[in-house]
């Protein structure tokens, strides 16, 4: 088994780089045939993540906000990075993929940059190909301090 441990970060195609893409597309070496085609990106995550042997050894993420950029991704920007004093553990990757772009729109929001759409296909894909559910109805959140 493995526990999947994301740096969330916003990048071109999945719009948001965080639990799907890093057990997905950032873990095979060839990652950037599917970079190159911003409409394949969400759908490879998405596929690749929902493979059988590798769903079943994901036991779950965990998610700091320690450190998470809103804009400018996938490369490091010191300027465009947030902080704050969260963990995120969850079984489903799509949950929290949502919850971090709510996140980053919040901080775009306030520094006055474009949002990114919350209907983004990654969520889509990954609650068709059954990742998961993102829509609020469906999800628990506990406070746990």
């Amino acid at each position: 088994f493995f526990i999947n441990l994301p740096v969330v970060v916003d990048c071109p195609g999945v719009n948001v780089s965080g639990s799907l893409a890093n057990v997905s597309i950032w873990n095979i070496l060839n990652h950037q045939r599917f970079l190159a085609d911003k409409n394949s990106t969400s759908v490879a995550a998405t596929e690749i993540a929902a493979i059988p042997e590798l769903k079943e050894k994901c036991i779950f993420t965990l998610l700091t906000l320690e450190k998470y950029q809103y804009i400018g991704g996938p490369s490091f920007h010191s300027l465009y990075s947030a902080s704050e004093p969260e963990l995120c553990l969850s079984t489903n990757m799509v949950l929290l993929d949502y919850y971090m772009l709510g996140k980053m729109n919040e901080k775009r929001r306030q520094y006055r940059f474009k949002e990114i759409p919350m209907d983004s296909p990654l969520f889509q894909y990954g609650k068709a190909l059954g990742l998961g559910e993102y829509e609020p109805e469906f999800t628990r959140i506990l406070d746990v301090r």
